[in-house]
């Protein structure tokens, strides 16, 4: 991709569609506020929608509206406080403008190919932001609901992160994660590690981004924890070399290490029924604690209940162990 053709893409991507363009037609869009919010004001009934997602190219914005629009009507009737959408979903963003369709197609194939990515990310990026940032926090304000809208590549500084937001339900942004453990396939695409770990304080509780490899370390589900996170969010993508059990389970031991709940909403192909979205949580598969360990084979978005207040109290019961003297006399032998 020559430089003339980059800032081609960058002019015809800001005639097509900007930001601004989004939030104003949003904003013409008929539109009843979910009522989840409200309700999880008293942290017992927090609802939060996770969505399994398709990459694909799309033939314009009124089409990629429509597309994202049909997750958060979902979402809504569930009376949902936070949608989730997994990482890398911002990218879809650029497949309506002029060379986007091949640059996701050749991100998201078997041998990447695009030897021009940082350029192009340099020529399209702030475009790519500021139309996801926009179009993300519109949607956030129109449908009063909490929004974690995956991430997307971000160009700062002469390097690239996989980055992910997080927007409340008035559309002003809470936080950013950069990605901490990037993949051999992200750093040959060139993409560097986060350093810091932001927690995304809300009212419905406090949430860490810990995508792909960065959940399969110990150590940032801890630090995560010591910062005040109630939940994990975390999807991984087939480029993390992390397969989907291998990716909830590692959720999963995070989450019972730590005493957070685990929000797990993934990428899949088109050519693949089995959509294994999660929601884990330390007590294990226990109903009266909402904690569901649960995968749907056919649905792009499942919703499920997050009381952090009922979890806390009865976290104890389920991990320490109520005969101490046997415990200690085997301690040396079994550690």
């Amino acid at each position: 991709m020559t430089p003339i053709n980059m800032n081609f893409s960058w002019l015809m991507a800001n005639i097509i569609c900007s930001g601004q363009k989004a939030k104003t037609e949003i904003g013409y869009m008929d539109i009843k506020p979910s009522k989840g919010l409200l309700e999880a004001k008293q942290f017992e009934r927090i609802f939060v929608s996770a969505c399994a997602y398709d990459c694909m190219a799309y033939k314009s914005f009124s089409d990629y509206l429509k597309k994202i629009n049909a997750y958060f009507e979902v979402a809504a009737k569930e009376h949902s406080s936070m949608i989730v959408f997994p990482q890398l979903f911002g990218v879809s963003c650029a497949t309506f403008t002029a060379n986007g369709k091949k640059i996701i197609a050749n991100m998201f194939s078997e041998n990447f190919t695009d030897l021009y990515l940082k350029d192009y990310i340099k020529s399209m990026g702030k475009w790519n932001i500021n139309f996801y940032t926009g179009f993300f926090s519109a949607l956030a304000k129109k449908y009063n609901m909490y929004v974690q809208p995956g991430s997307v590549l971000f160009y700062e500084n002469g390097k690239i992160y996989n980055r992910s937001y997080m927007f409340d339900n008035n559309g002003f942004l809470v936080n950013h994660q950069d990605k901490l453990f990037p993949s051999i396939y992200e750093k040959n695409m060139g993409i560097s590690a986060g350093n810091t770990i932001n927690i995304m304080e809300t009212d419905i509780g406090n949430f860490a981004i810990l995508n792909g490899a960065d959940s399969f370390s110990y150590e940032p589900a801890k630090i995560a924890k010591e910062l005040g996170a109630d939940a994990i969010i975390s999807s991984c993508i087939d480029k993390d070399n992390l397969n989907p059990i291998l990716h909830r389970k590692t959720v999963q031991w995070r989450c019972s290490e730590q005493n957070l709940f685990g929000i797990i909403p993934c990428s899949r192909k088109i050519s693949t029924e089995e959509s294994p979205i999660s929601f884990v949580a330390p007590t294990g598969i226990t109903e009266d604690l909402t904690g569901l360990l649960s995968t749907e084979p056919t649905e792009i978005i499942k919703t499920q209940r997050l009381n952090f207040i009922k979890l806390k109290k009865y976290f104890n019961s389920y991990t320490s162990d109520r005969n101490y003297p046997l415990y200690q006399k085997y301690f040396d032998n079994i550690y």
